[in-house]
């Protein structure tokens, strides 16, 4: 069983900024209780330098947070930035062109995505995936028997999935996964291709 969490900083008030006052810490105290229980989450980021927000991103800072915790070893997964919520209101909303259309799967397997083999299931019902809880067109039906149809990616956050290759699984398929060490001695950045 593996869990991610969510911070979008290492820096306190940047992520507060992105995802709400105390969440940082919030997080934090998450990470520590999952540590002392025994679990190795994974910490789930997102790329804000395309966009030249948040400069202070970096694994070295990452690595002051793995420091501060006392994690012998923890996980870093860098995800595309998702132009919606509150990352659309810091930067910008997609543009109409952002959207996938039947060209962006020449030569693509579709089946690459999560969305063509996986569903999450929540307190509301199951959804496509982690992106769309909130999007009542991601819904899929009440029980995973019911989620087993197709999806019509009609949602702009899909197209950040076609384009960059964001994947929310933690197997293989990660696009981008650090092990950071606290002493220092290895850090590994793992790329990987989609397959």
């Amino acid at each position: 069983m593996e869990f991610r969490i969510s911070l979008d900083s290492p820096v306190e008030a940047e992520n507060d900024q992105i995802q709400g006052h105390g969440s940082f810490q919030r997080t934090v105290n998450g990470i520590r209780s999952f540590l002392h229980a025994g679990f190795n989450p994974i910490m789930t980021t997102t790329d804000w330098s395309k966009y030249g927000k948040f400069a202070q991103e970096t694994d070295a800072g990452f690595r002051s947070v793995v420091c501060s915790l006392s994690a012998p070893q923890l996980r870093l997964k860098i995800l595309p930035l998702v132009l919606m919520g509150r990352c659309a209101e810091l930067i910008r909303p997609y543009h109409e062109d952002e959207r996938v259309t039947e060209k962006c799967f020449d030569n693509f397997d579709i089946n690459s995505l999560q969305c063509a083999s996986s569903r999450i299931v929540t307190s509301k019902g199951v959804f496509v995936c982690p992106i769309l809880i909130n999007d009542t067109k991601a819904w899929m039906g009440w029980t995973l028997n019911e989620s087993l149809i197709p999806y019509t990616m009609e949602s702009p956050a899909c197209y950040t999935c076609r384009t960059f290759g964001l994947t929310c699984k933690n197997d293989d398929s990660v696009s981008y996964e650090t092990r950071l060490s606290q002493n220092n001695e290895e850090v590994k950045v793992i790329e990987k291709e989609n397959v």
